[in-house]
């Protein structure tokens, strides 16, 4: 992946309680996962600009966060679909897992 380490180390030791569904990145609601950005804007900040202009307004702050591999100040996308990472597995394995897991319980439902 090229995600930053600190990202992907939040990634896996997440769970499905350490997400929200929030507006303060983009303007438009995403599935993340808690930081220090996200929680004291809920908590604390003005409503959310309009998309593109809140990522727009925020994007020097996700940029340097970036440069510092700091994950507290850029968003942490995570989908539902969260608790499906293991370490070192790639997005092509985990589709490949769903898929075989998808066909397993499939192959009961055939006559």
């Amino acid at each position: 992946s090229g995600a930053p380490k600190s990202y992907r180390d939040r990634l896996l030791a997440a769970g499905d309680a350490d997400t929200l569904l929030t507006r303060v990145h983009t303007g438009r609601p995403a599935r993340v996962l808690h930081n220090r950005f996200s929680d004291e804007f809920e908590r604390e900040g003005p409503e959310p600009l309009a998309w593109p202009l809140q990522t727009l307004a925020a994007g020097d702050i996700y940029a340097a966060a970036l440069d510092r591999d700091d994950a507290d100040y850029f968003p942490l996308y995570a989908g539902q679909g969260l608790r499906l990472l293991k370490d070192g597995q790639g997005a092509v394995d985990i589709i490949e897992d769903l898929v075989a897991e998808a066909h397993a319980v499939f192959s009961r439902f055939v006559l």
